[in-house]
């Protein structure tokens, strides 16, 4: 789950165009409450109607709002009052979080941890610290970012892929890529073994109702 503007001329605003405003003005920590809230609300709703245990609801969290006080609290209160269970919830940050070297950062991801959400680290592979954040964030899985599985077959990007299967292989990691455009990525995704894929190739970016009935039409 990331969220898009709707801006009445403009239409949807990706939030690339504005996820670092709100974070410098201080209003991402008010925007990223209302859409997590939403997000849960919704995602109740389709734990409800497909009664299927294993989906799971992934949540993107800027580190400056991780970075509020309080905000794993409230993260998980609300989680338990939309009655979903924390394991079905995923929180992808980014590496961000350890170059900051905010300790309560880091206990508070260990608090959530803790508690049952599974986190992601996102964008795997694009900083100079990702070794440092599998080794210092208690960490469910790793996105590996798309820049290295645009072409997979050319250059060393399959090389470093591989390589990060085979150290998530390890640590018992789950494994996403990212950026999954074409029938060809996907195949070779696929050759890597059970591991998860993301991107156009599967869905564009849709609205609530809209995923809940892709899910049920693709039972």
């Amino acid at each position: 789950m990331l969220v898009r503007w709707l801006h009445p001329q403009r239409g949807i605003v990706a939030p690339g165009e504005f996820i670092g405003l709100a974070e410098s003005t201080g209003l991402i920590d008010p925007i990223g409450r209302l859409t997590i809230d939403r997000a849960l609300a919704h995602f109740s709703q389709w734990l409800r109607q497909s009664a299927n245990p294993s989906l799971t609801l992934a949540i993107n969290v800027s580190p400056r709002q991780l970075a509020v006080a309080g905000f794993d609290g409230w993260l998980l209160e609300t989680i338990a009052n939309h009655g979903v269970p924390p394991q079905a919830v995923e929180v992808e940050i980014t590496e961000t979080v350890v170059l900051d070297e905010r300790e309560e950062t880091l206990a508070a991801l260990k608090r959530l941890a803790a508690a049952g959400v599974h986190l992601m680290l996102d964008d795997f592979g694009t900083g100079y610290s990702s070794l440092s954040c599998l080794h210092r964030l208690p960490v469910h899985a790793i996105k590996i970012d798309r820049s290295f599985i645009a072409t997979p077959h050319e250059g060393r990007g399959g090389d470093f892929v591989r390589g990060v299967v085979a150290l998530a292989r390890s640590l018992d990691l789950g494994v996403i890529c990212e950026g999954i455009e074409t029938e060809q990525q996907h195949d070779w995704l696929r050759t890597l073994g059970g591991h998860r894929g993301q991107g156009y190739l599967y869905s564009r970016p849709v609205a609530a109702d809209q995923a809940l009935a892709m899910w049920l039409c693709s039972r």
